[in-house]
C-alpha cells in the first residue's frame, strides 16, 4: 500500500542523498508494483531533478494482482507528476515481469542497461562531450518537445531489428550512439536531437562486438504502458462486479465463542 509509507519516506529523502551523493549520472532503479521502492524512487528523482542532477529511471512493473497493476500505473503517473512539478523531463526505462519476460530476463536487461549508461556517460569516449549527454536527457532545452513529461528510454545494439516498433520518426526524441573507431552509423529514423561518440580503442572487446550502441528516448512508451494497465484494471473491476455472493456461512442459529470458534 503505497500511501502508508509516503510521509515517512519523504522525511528521509534528503538524508539519503546526503549519505549517498550522486555522481555524474544518477540511476534510480526500483520496482513499480511494490509499496516501498515505488514511492522512494520517485521521491528521490524529484529531489535529484530539483538539484539539476542528470537522472535516469529504471523501473520494473508487475501484473500478478490488481494491486500490483494499480501500483504500477500510479508509479508511472508519479513520474509524470514529478516531471510537471520540477518542469523537467523524466527519462525512464520500463521493464515488466511476465511469462514472456520472467524476472531473470528482466534483471539481466536492467543490469545491461546500467552497464550501457556507465559506458555512454563515462567521459572516456571521443567526440561525445558533457553537453551532448546533457542535451540527450534535457531535450526540452534543444528540441521543440518542451512538455515536461515522463518519456521512455530504450537501448539498441549493432544492427538490431527486433523489438523496434516504437522507434519511428516522430516518436523518437533524442539518440546518443557509441561506435567503433573508424565506423559510421545509419539510423532508420530521424531524431529531434542526436549525438555520436567513438569508443576508446582499448575498451573491453565485448563492447566493441556489440557496437554501435544506441540509447533512445521515446515519447509514447510510458503512455502505452499506462493505457495497458488502465485496461487491465477496468477488466478486473468488471469481473469483480459480476461476482455472485452466496451469502455468509454463519446463520442466526450459530453461536461463536468469544474467540470466534463455532462448537
Amino acid at each position: 500500500v503505497r500511501a502508508e509509507n509516503y510521509q515517512e519516506i519523504t522525511r528521509h529523502v534528503r538524508g539519503i542523498l546526503q549519505k549517498y551523493p550522486p555522481e555524474d549520472l544518477a540511476v534510480v532503479l526500483s520496482s513499480a508494483h511494490g509499496g516501498s521502492g515505488s514511492v522512494i524512487a520517485p521521491s528521490l528523482v524529484s529531489e535529484l531533478l530539483a538539484d539539476g542532477i542528470p537522472t535516469v529511471v529504471i523501473t520494473i512493473g508487475g501484473t500478478d494482482s490488481a494491486l500490483e497493476i494499480k501500483n504500477t500505473l500510479n508509479t508511472l503517473k508519479s513520474y509524470e507528476g514529478v516531471a510537471q512539478k520540477r518542469e523537467t523531463p523524466v527519462v525512464m526505462a520500463y521493464f515488466q515481469n511476465s511469462k514472456e519476460t520472467p524476472r531473470a530476463v528482466v534483471d539481466r536487461s536492467a543490469v545491461e542497461l546500467v552497464s550501457s549508461l556507465m559506458t555512454v556517460f563515462s567521459r572516456e569516449n571521443t567526440e561525445l562531450d558533457s553537453m551532448d549527454l546533457t542535451n540527450f536527457l534535457r531535450f526540452d532545452k534543444v528540441t521543440n518537445y518542451k512538455t515536461p513529461r515522463v518519456v521512455g528510454l530504450v537501448r539498441y545494439l549493432a544492427d538490431q531489428t527486433e523489438n523496434m516498433d516504437d522507434v519511428t520518426t516522430g516518436n523518437v526524441i533524442t539518440v546518443v550512439s557509441l561506435l567503433k573507431p573508424g565506423t559510421s552509423l545509419e539510423l532508420g529514423f530521424t531524431p529531434d536531437y542526436g549525438s555520436i561518440g567513438y569508443l576508446p580503442e582499448k575498451i573491453h572487446q565485448r563492447l566493441l562486438e556489440i557496437a554501435p550502441l544506441s540509447l533512445v528516448t521515446l515519447v509514447n512508451t510510458p503512455s502505452v504502458v499506462a493505457k495497458d494497465m488502465s485496461a487491465r484494471l477496468a477488466a478486473l473491476d468488471k469481473a469483480a462486479k459480476a461476482r455472485v455472493d452466496n451469502g455468509p456461512l454463519l446463520s442466526n442459529n450459530d453461536k461463536p465463542t468469544d474467540t470466534g470458534i463455532v462448537l
